[in-house]
């Protein structure tokens, strides 16, 4: 039984092309909403009327959310009337969304990538972005398929499940170059996942969109102005800084549940994370808000090997993993001391943690994505891409191939 899963046609591409001026337009106006758009209602408004939106910029296309923050004045919270224009577009109505405490606009789709301008309404009063969206749309190209064999992903998951002590949760990890939300949904058919990591915002919305229940942690930075965003498809992204925090709180303050949030701890990779004597701060920031729940502590390691295992429990900081799960450890130990985060999930081990039966690093979960695609033998792959040959030719000896002639066939080649 084989279940074929259409990859995104092209999408990544112009993705590709705008991020960086997307970045750039939203460093802009991220200042712009938090002038605008973080007002607190004023007793004495008698009518609606928009403060601003988030995302406040980036790539956007059909189909996406952009949730609108209004000022409801004396009608009651939810009931205004307020409508979406981007572009040259119909206006559309906007929908209350609960779990944001904001008003939901869906994008039209767009027949070819440009920016285009939001335009909100309500009450009389109107908000015009100062940086417009830009469409992402499919392209001219396609991305192969990608053809799972879902039994065999199965036998795979449970594989490694059966590796881990009772009680260790198993994360998927997807960001293994497939369509995620077609993985997900496979694995999740057939098998039994406590929780799904990706590495972006996009990613985890393509999840939710795919019928996905299942918790779903976004390995990446977020943008606080993406809080809106995160907490409507409750996705659970990483805090990284006292700013974001507060950003968060105050994007929060409309919504109907707090949002989860891991604390990421830079213990040796240099990569995500804080800085060990940054971590208490956030963690204390985190628990002192009404809005946000502390739902995971993590590190990431470096470099693990199949002779840390002695090392890791002597405590031996002489070796790289041991010294990175001994910063890990009193930077948990000190949060904890203060009553913070006592409930929190503790990650940190990957597929070489399982592999190399590092239990030391399993803590309350282990993310594991390597292990969970591994082929169960060379002649049987549980997922593979497909696609068309159009053309074959012979090259004649001495043939050039691509430019400047740093190659000559030595012969005819096919």
């Amino acid at each position: 039984m084989s279940t074929v899963i259409a990859a995104e046609r092209g999408r990544e591409f112009w993705r590709g092309v705008l991020r960086a001026g997307a970045l750039v337009a939203t460093i802009g106006a991220v200042g712009a909403l938090g002038a605008c758009g973080e007002r607190r209602a004023d007793d004495g408004v008698e009518h609606p009327r928009p403060l601003g939106f988030a995302p406040t910029s980036g790539s956007i296309e059909g189909g996406r959310l952009v949730f609108v923050d209004v000022d409801d004045g004396q009608t009651v919270r939810g009931r205004a009337t307020v409508a979406c224009r981007f572009g040259s577009h119909a206006a559309i109505r906007a929908a209350y969304d609960r779990p944001s405490g904001r008003y939901a606009c869906p994008a039209p789709a767009h027949e070819r990538p440009e920016a285009v301008t939001l335009t909100i309404a309500a009450g009389g009063a109107t908000v015009t972005m100062a940086t417009p969206f830009v469409y992402v749309t499919s392209g001219m190209g396609s991305a192969p398929p990608v053809v799972v064999d879902v039994p065999a992903l199965a036998k795979q998951v449970e594989r490694v499940r059966a590796d881990l002590p009772a009680g260790v949760r198993l994360c998927a990890v997807l960001k293994n170059g497939g369509p995620p939300a077609g993985f997900a949904e496979a694995i999740s058919r057939v098998a039994r996942i406590d929780y799904f990591a990706v590495p972006n915002l996009e990613d985890g919305i393509a999840l939710r969109n795919a019928g996905i229940t299942t918790p779903i942690m976004v390995l990446y930075m977020a943008e606080a102005s993406h809080v809106p965003e995160l907490v409507h498809y409750d996705l659970e992204p990483a805090a990284y800084s006292l700013e974001w925090v507060d950003q968060a709180e105050r994007l929060l303050r409309s919504a109907a549940r707090p949002l989860n949030v891991h604390l990421w701890i830079d213990t040796g990779l240099s990569r995500e994370g804080v800085m060990p004597v940054e971590a208490l701060p956030i963690a204390r920031a985190v628990h002192a808000s009404a809005r946000l729940r502390l739902r995971g502590i993590a590190t990431h390691f470096c470099c693990l090997g199949k002779g840390d295992l002695v090392p890791l429990r002597g405590d031996d900081v002489t070796n790289k993993t041991a010294l990175q799960k001994h910063r890990f450890d009193e930077v948990v130990g000190a949060i904890r001391a203060k009553g913070i985060g006592r409930d929190a999930l503790i990650h940190a081990g990957s597929s070489d943690a399982l592999r190399f039966g590092l239990t030391p690093v399993y803590f309350d979960m282990m993310r594991i994505g390597t292990m969970l695609f591994e082929n169960p033998s060379p002649e049987h792959m549980n997922y593979h891409w497909t696609t068309h040959i159009l053309q074959t030719k012979t090259l004649p000896a001495g043939w050039c191939v691509d430019y400047d002639c740093k190659v000559a066939l030595p012969h005819a080649t096919k």
